[in-house]
């Protein structure tokens, strides 16, 4: 038997239609806002990744620069020092000799003070050219691979990379 619907019945229905056409666009408006949020967090977490790279490649230019400036105070040092004892003996010999010349008239009575100035200046010499070779390769200072020496991100927790080596064998992160 047909169901005969009734003027009566046709508000309701169209407000069943309209109800579920709404309901359908807020689920989908929601799905959108959903996918939305998600590509922004996407987004941000690279930015954070970004961030944290360009921190650690910062710091370790940072920690590079004061590697080499301390390889060169250090190098510097000895050279001062070397050159010192250099002249130093130098300046021994020369004067011990002229002493000897002018008290005895003899001058290779001092003889054994210049061999003992000479040997040390050539010791001095030595080591300066042993300074030299050795000073390239001056222990490095730490890498930032501890956590205590990386920076916190900005959620709070620091994302777990695995670390790569670097020029010379040094590990970076």
């Amino acid at each position: 038997m047909a169901r005969d619907y009734d003027d009566d019945d046709a508000p309701r229905r169209i407000q069943d239609a309209d109800d579920l056409v709404n309901a359908r666009r807020r689920d989908e408006a929601e799905r959108i806002r959903a996918r939305q949020r998600d590509a922004d967090e996407r987004i941000r977490a690279r930015q954070r990744d970004a961030d944290e790279r360009i921190y650690v490649v910062t710091t370790n230019l940072v920690i590079d620069a004061q590697e080499q400036l301390a390889r060169r105070r250090l190098l510097d040092r000895i050279w001062r020092a070397g050159a010192a004892v250099s002249w130093l003996s130098i300046f021994t010999a020369v004067i011990g000799t002229g002493i000897a010349w002018g008290a005895t008239g003899d001058w290779a009575r001092f003889v054994e003070g210049d061999l003992i100035c000479g040997g040390l200046f050539l010791m001095s010499l030595l080591t300066l050219v042993g300074a030299y070779f050795a000073g390239r390769d001056v222990s490095s200072l730490q890498r930032l691979a501890t956590p205590s020496r990386r920076r916190p991100t900005p959620s709070g927790s620091a994302s777990a990379r695995t670390a790569s080596t670097g020029p010379a064998g040094r590990t970076r992160r």
